[in-house]
């Protein structure tokens, strides 16, 4: 019997759960935003909004002139001194390099410098990091995404420079996807 009272006060909370989610719904219709948004604030009369208006943001859309690059850069080339790595572009019948032009290491701060030719306007620019740079605990982030680049690694909140030996192996890969704006 306890078993009983305890399922019909399960299903009587679930119930009272939905009703009070349609109230909610119903309080703030088509917004699917929190309830302490300020009055007469509406998305379209948003900061971000008002800043779209200037040309700087657009609806979702399959018209937009997007291009789109990627290019994987590899850590396997030694210096001719053998102190230090040389990041190349690693293209061939299994790695296509698209809208990337070059990389080189920057000696004066270890950032590694990517040239691409995919636009002035960066939509997105991600770098990931293959398994080889995962198992060494480096992590690696863009700075720009126009036609320069900039991608900073680090371990354990130590900058590892572009050039550095730490970054070299037969399989060290940094993985480049950007999207440029094309208008």
């Amino acid at each position: 019997m306890p078993y009983k009272i305890s399922k019909a006060i399960g299903w009587w909370l679930a119930l009272l759960a939905l009703i009070l989610l349609a109230i909610a719904a119903l309080r703030n219709p088509g917004t699917g935003d929190v309830p302490d948004r300020p009055p007469g604030v509406t998305p379209a009369s948003s900061p971000a909004a008002a800043f779209g208006a200037g040309g700087y943001t657009s609806p979702a859309g399959v018209g937009n002139p997007i291009a789109l690059g990627g290019c994987v850069v590899r850590f396997d080339t030694l210096s001719p001194s053998g102190k230090s790595v040389v990041p190349r572009i690693h293209a061939n019948s299994a790695h296509q390099c698209v809208g990337i032009t070059s990389v080189a290491a920057d000696w004066t701060n270890g950032d590694l410098i990517v040239t691409a030719d995919g636009g002035n306007d960066v939509v997105t620019f991600l770098v990931g990091s293959d398994e080889s740079f995962a198992q060494r605990g480096i992590m690696c982030g863009p700075s720009g995404g126009g036609t320069t680049t900039r991608i900073s690694c680090y371990r354990g909140g130590v900058k590892v420079p572009a050039y550095s030996l730490q970054l070299y192996g037969p399989g060290m890969n940094l993985w480049l996807i950007a999207l440029w704006w094309a208008a």
